[in-house]
């Protein structure tokens, strides 16, 4: 299931009827799950949405793929998320890693990538060329 739409995100909210430039900032903040929609308070609602993204994250992707250390996993999360829209390859993913003691090989930040893709954390935007340079979107 995918988060709603900034149209649906108005009708949930029941807010057709207002300007939606009023409202788009709180939708680009807290996206569109339902549940963080629902909240008022935006404590809550950042709690929800962590919660959804620790599910995912931890339960869904690593549970599914028998990852013991998340750690990696988590990282290369975190790393996506703070260069969103930025020009992304698994050897910048690895330099970063790796400037942090943390060993771990192409092959297996490609395989993680592919993971969190899979479980529509992140969309692969559009290859740039041959290095395996990618584009990344968060799915919220």
């Amino acid at each position: 299931m995918l988060p709603l739409t900034f149209k649906e995100f108005l009708h949930f909210k029941k807010l057709e009827n207002t300007d939606p430039a009023r409202h788009l900032s709180e939708y680009l903040e807290y996206g569109g799950f339902p549940s963080a929609v629902l909240q008022t308070n935006s404590q809550l609602k950042r709690d929800v949405l962590s919660g959804i993204y620790n599910s995912i994250l931890l339960r869904d992707v690593a549970g599914r793929a028998t990852i013991k250390n998340t750690e990696v996993l988590e990282r290369i999360a975190l790393y996506l998320l703070s260069n969103t829209g930025q020009l992304i390859s698994i050897n910048k993913i690895a330099n970063t890693l790796r400037s942090s003691d943390l060993k771990v090989s192409n092959n297996t930040i490609e395989n993680y990538l592919e993971l969190l893709h899979n479980a529509f954390l992140y969309s692969k935007s559009s290859v740039i060329n041959d290095f395996k340079q990618f584009y990344f979107e968060i799915q919220a």
